[in-house]
C-alpha cells in the first residue's frame, strides 16, 4: 500500500509545473504505541493551495478507487526481491543490522523470527495477497478529510502568502469534493531494449594475479576491469570513467555543463522516464546514473547478480539513447529552484557560501551555493548536446566492475552492450585546467546571521604541491593525529566544541594541490579561544612533532579498517579507478601496512611545516545577528 501510493505522489513531481517539490504519504508510527496516517510536501514556488490539493486528491484517489493489478504486481516482485537480496546475504550481515533487531525487539516487542523464516513468509505470503485485499486495506488505511490536523512551516518572508487557519481547512474541504478519477497508468514496454545492439568483440584480455583482477580490451578500443569477489553474495558494482568534464566549457555553458547529467537523469533513457524505468525494473535491484564532475565524466552503478545484463542495458542507453522530454525538464528546473530559494535564509548556508566566495574571490566559476538563478540559465536542449558531446564517443572510457558475478558469464554482456558504444579514436578527451585557484594570504570574514547563540568556525590552509601516494598517506596520518588533539584539548579538556574536527585532502587534477580544513561548531563565548588553541595545537606539531604514542593511535586504527576495507566491493572499485587515473599499481595496495608501519614522527612533522603554512589561509567564523 505504502509502496504503490508512494509511486504515484512521486509521478506527482514529474509535471511540468509540479504541485511541490517532493512529498509522500504514509501509515507509521507517532508515538510508541500509536499509529497514524501523514501525508507532507515541500512546497513549490506557486505556494500551498497546490501542494493541498495534490495530497488530498491522490489520497482520495487511492482511498476511493484503489489501485491497479499492474501496480500490485510489480510491488510484489520489489517487495520479493529486496528480500531475496536480504535472504542471499545472511551469511555476510553486518552486526549493525542484528543490534538493531534486537533494539527493535525490546522497545516495540516486534519478533525476530529470523531471515530464513522471513523469506520463507514472504514465498508463502506475498504472491497470495489479492487486489481486492489491498484496496479495502486502502479504504480503510487513509482518513476522510474530516479527521486531520495540518501544519505548516515556512520562513518569516516567502514568495507566496500563507494562508490562515479557516483558509487551510478550507483549502482541504474543497480539494476532498473535487471529482477525482481513477488513476490511469500507462502502459511502457517489457524490456530496455527489445533488440540487443549488434556485438563487438573482447580483443585482448591479461590478468593481473597479484591484485586479482582481469583487463579487457575491446574492439572499440574502451577498456574493462573485472575483480570478481565473495564479499558479498548479491552485490555487483559498476564505474566508468575518462578524463573530460565541465571545464571544457565557456562561462557561458557553467550550468548547462554542471547540470547535464542530472537533467538527463532526470528525463530518462530510450522511450522510458525515470517513472517508466521503475516499472520495466520491477522486481529487478539495478541502478545506473550518468556523472559529468570538473575534470572527468562517467557512470555510476550497482545491481544484484542476477541482473547485470538490466545493468549492461541501462550503461548503452546512457551512451546511445540519453531521452529529451520538455515537461520532465520544465520539472526539474522548477523543483530546484523551489529547493534553493529560501536557502540563503539558513544561517549555516550563508556561511558556507561565504567560505566558498571567499576561497575564491567570487570567481564566477567557483564553486557557491545553488541559487534559484542559476537554473534559469540551463538550456534544454544546450543541456543535451553537451551530454552527447560527453557521452556518443566512448573512446577513453574505462570499465571497471567488482562483486559476485561470473567472468564467463559477464564476458558476452560486455562485447554485446559495451563493446559496441560507439567510438571515434581520433578524438580524444582531457581535462582542461581553466586556472582556478584559491586566495593567497590570510583573509578573515565574519557572518553574522541568525538569532540562536551558535557559532562555526571554518579554517582552510590551501596551496600547490607534487602528489604521490606517499606523500598523501602522511598527510592524512597528520590528519588523524591532529584530530586526536583537537578533541583531547578542545573537546575534553575546553569542552569548547561539540563535534567537528580536521580534515584534508591531496589531488592531482586539474594542478597538484592540497587543502586542509578545520571545521569546529560552537558558542559565540568560545570562538576567540577554540582558534588559539587550535592554532597552539598546530604550531607544537610544527615544532615538536607528534607524540610516538599518538601515531601509535592512528596507525592501529588504520590497519583494523584496512582489513574491513580489503572486504569491500566499494573499496577496491575505488582503488582500481585510482589505480588508472593516477597512472599507479593497484597491487601496491596489499603494501598498505607496511607504509603505515613505515610512518615516523618526523615524518608527521614535516609535512606540518610544509603543509600548515601560518601566513596561508582563511578564517571564516559565524556568529548570530548583532
Amino acid at each position: 500500500f505504502q509502496s504503490m501510493l508512494g509511486e504515484r505522489i512521486q509521478e506527482l513531481t514529474q509535471k511540468a509545473n509540479p504541485p511541490f517539490v517532493f512529498g509522500g504519504s504514509n501509515l507509521g508510527g507517532f508515538l510508541r504505541g500509536h499509529e497514524t496516517f501523514s501525508s507532507f510536501a515541500l512546497i513549490s514556488k506557486d505556494g500551498v493551495e497546490p501542494a493541498v490539493n495534490a495530497l488530498i486528491q491522490e489520497n482520495e484517489r487511492a482511498r476511493k478507487f484503489g489501485f491497479t493489478a499492474s501496480e500490485l504486481d510489480r510491488t510484489k516482485k520489489n517487495l520479493m526481491k529486496g528480500m531475496e537480496s536480504a535472504y542471499s546475504e545472511r551469511d555476510k550481515s553486518e552486526s549493525e543490522n542484528y543490534a538493531a533487531e534486537y533494539i527493535r525487539n525490546f522497545l516495540a516487542k516486534e519478533p525476530i523470527p529470523g531471515i530464513e523464516n522471513e523469506f520463507a513468509y514472504y514465498k508463502q505470503y506475498v504472491a497470495g495477497i489479492l487486489l481486492e485485499e489491498i484496496n479495502k486495506f486502502t479504504s480503510n488505511a487513509i482518513p476522510t478529510s474530516e479527521n486531520k490536523l495540518i501544519a505548516i512551516t515556512a520562513p518569516d518572508k516567502t514568495e507566496y502568502e500563507l494562508p490562515t487557519n479557516e483558509k487551510l481547512l478550507a483549502m482541504v474541504e474543497i480539494a476532498a469534493k473535487t471529482d477525482i478519477k481513477p488513476y490511469a497508468e500507462k502502459v511502457v514496454a517489457a524490456s530496455l531494449i527489445a533488440e540487443p545492439p549488434a556485438s563487438g568483440k573482447i580483443m585482448f584480455q591479461k590478468e593481473n594475479k597479484e591484485a586479482g583482477y582481469f583487463e579487457l580490451t575491446l574492439n572499440n578500443g574502451v577498456k574493462v576491469i573485472l575483480k570478481t569477489t565473495d564479499f558479498k553474495n548479491d552485490q555487483v558494482v559498476m564505474t566508468a570513467f575518462r578524463f573530460g568534464g565541465q571545464f571544457l566549457y565557456g562561462i557561458k555553458d557553467r550550468y548547462n555543463a554542471e547540470y547535464a547529467a542530472t537533467v538527463v537523469g532526470q528525463m530518462g533513457v530510450g522511450e522510458f522516464s525515470p517513472t517508466d524505468l521503475q516499472k520495466v525494473l520491477a522486481g529487478k535491484s539495478v541502478t545506473v546514473s550518468p556523472r559529468i564532475g570538473t575534470t572527468s565524466e562517467g557512470l555510476s552503478g550497482s545491481c544484484s547478480s542476477t541482473d547485470i545484463e538490466a545493468m549492461m542495458q541501462l550503461i548503452n542507453l546512457y551512451f546511445t539513447k540519453p531521452r529529451k522530454d520538455d515537461e520532465l525538464f520544465n520539472a526539474f528546473i522548477t523543483t530546484q529552484q523551489a529547493m534553493v530559494q529560501n536557502m540563503m535564509l539558513e544561517p549555516r548556508t550563508v556561511f558556507r557560501d561565504t567560505l566558498l566566495q571567499t576561497m575564491y574571490k567570487s570567481n564566477p566559476r567557483g564553486p557557491h551555493v545553488p541559487r534559484a538563478s542559476d537554473f534559469s540559465e540551463i538550456n534544454e536542449q544546450r543541456v543535451l548536446d553537451i551530454y552527447k558531446e560527453r557521452f556518443s564517443n566512448a573512446n577513453g572510457y574505462t570499465f571497471v566492475i567488482v562483486g559476485a558475478f561470473d567472468i564467463s558469464k559477464i564476458k558476452p554482456l560486455i562485447a554485446t552492450y559495451i563493446a559496441s558504444l560507439p567510438t571515434d579514436k581520433t578524438v580524444t578527451s582531457t581535462f582542461k585546467d581553466i586556472g582556478l585557484r584559491p586566495v593567497r594570504g590570510v583573509v578573515k570574514k565574519e557572518v553574522h546571521r541568525g538569532a540562536e547563540p551558535k557559532s562555526f568556525i571554518a579554517l582552510q590552509f590551501t596551496g600547490e604541491t607534487k602528489y604521490s601516494d606517499e606523500e598523501n598517506l602522511k598527510l592524512q596520518a597528520l590528519i588523524e593525529m591532529m584530530n586526536i588533539k583537537l578533541i583531547e584539548t578542545l573537546r575534553e579538556e575546553m569542552s569548547g566544541i561539540y563535534g567537528g574536527g580536521m580534515f584534508g585532502s591531496m589531488s592531482k587534477f586539474p594542478y597538484e594541490s592540497y587543502t586542509i580544513g578545520v571545521s569546529l561548531p560552537c558558542g559565540p563565548e568560545n570562538v576567540d579561544k577554540l582558534i588559539a588553541a587550535t592554532f597552539e595545537e598546530l604550531n607544537k606539531v610544527k615544532t615538536k612533532g607528534p607524540l610516538e604514542t599518538d601515531l601509535n593511535k592512528v596507525k592501529e586504527a588504520w590497519k583494523k579498517q584496512y582489513l574491513e576495507n580489503m572486504k569491500d566491493n566499494m573499496f577496491w572499485m575505488r582503488q582500481l579507478q585510482q589505480s588508472v587515473e593516477y597512472g599507479g599499481n593497484a597491487a601496491e595496495i596489499l603494501n598498505y601496512e607496511k607504509k603505515v608501519d613505515a610512518l615516523t614522527t618526523a615524518d608527521l612533522k614535516a609535512v606540518a611545516n610544509k603543509y600548515i603554512d601560518m601566513k596561508n589561509y582563511v578564517q571564516v567564523v559565524l556568529y548570530p545577528a548583532k
